[in-house]
């Protein structure tokens, strides 16, 4: 309990002395609620090691699945073969119609969006940017082992 009051008095004592400076306040409150993770060994080939044994792990099992009947009808006349590119009202009616997933300070601007989607449809090819994701590991819990990669999930 001493401890506790010994920090509060600590931290009392820091916001009176930052109380005319709004830069100050802002660091030390964002020390308190975000604090630094904990330091950790693991490195970046740990958790690429990690998750690609992972996905190959789900990918053997889907081998061990039976395979469906081969007596199941699957409509071959409904098959994409070919795209038409869209009209700048049909991708403003879908881009309006979405929930924005991107920061509104950083939008593509729509030409250059309208080209892209149009360029992918119309050549049935998907940008190589587009296939790429940044993936983040996320501890699934606070308190769970920080060092150990199986206390990780992806994240983006």
């Amino acid at each position: 309990m001493e401890g506790t009051s010994a920090k509060s008095s600590y931290y009392r004592e820091k916001f009176k002395s930052s109380s005319s400076d709004p830069c100050k306040l802002f660091t030390i409150f964002s020390s308190l609620l975000n604090p630094p993770p904990p330091s950790s060994s693991l490195t970046l080939e740990d958790f690429i090691t990690f998750f690609e044994e992972k996905v190959a792990a789900i990918h053997q099992s889907f081998s061990s699945v039976p395979t469906p009947p081969t007596n199941v009808h699957s409509p071959t006349s409904n098959s994409l073969t070919s795209f038409s590119p869209l009209s700048s009202d049909e991708i403003l009616q879908l881009l309006t119609s979405s929930d924005p997933t991107t920061c509104p300070l950083d939008p593509i601007p729509s030409a250059l969006f309208q080209t892209v989607i149009n360029n992918s449809l119309s050549s049935v090819c998907v940008p190589t940017a587009f296939k790429t994701a940044r993936v983040v590991p996320i501890l699934k819990k606070a308190t769970l082992d920080s060092s150990s990669v199986t206390n990780y999930r992806p994240g983006n």
